[in-house]
Order: structure tokens, then C-alpha cells, then sequence
């Protein structure tokens, strides 16, 4: 798996993360037979901590 482009991520309060991918590829590539497809994967993600309640 290779991602190219551009990222960037912006730490919020409380913890959560907005990653933002406006011009993010990605390339998959089968190592048996060297078929590859390559993605447009642009868009916001985001991520927040959750602690284990155990």
C-alpha cells in the first residue's frame, strides 16, 4: 500500500483529531501478481481517544 498527496492534521480540544486528505491517492498493489489499483481517497477523517472503562 502506497499514499500519496497532500494531508493535514489539526488537533481539536477534548482529545479528537481531523485529519484532512484533499488530494490523497492511494495505490494497492497484489505482491503475487503485481496487479495494482490506485484510489482516490480525499476527505476529512477524524479520531478520538476513548479510554478502556476496565
Amino acid at each position: 500500500m502506497t499514499v500519496t498527496g497532500k494531508s493535514g492534521v489539526n488537533e481539536l480540544p477534548g482529545g479528537a483529531t481531523i485529519i484532512t486528505a484533499p488530494g490523497e491517492e492511494v495505490t494497492l498493489t497484489n505482491i503475487r501478481t503485481g496487479e495494482s489499483v490506485t484510489y482516490v481517497i480525499t476527505g476529512p477523517t477524524n479520531r478520538r481517544v476513548v479510554r478502556s472503562r476496565l
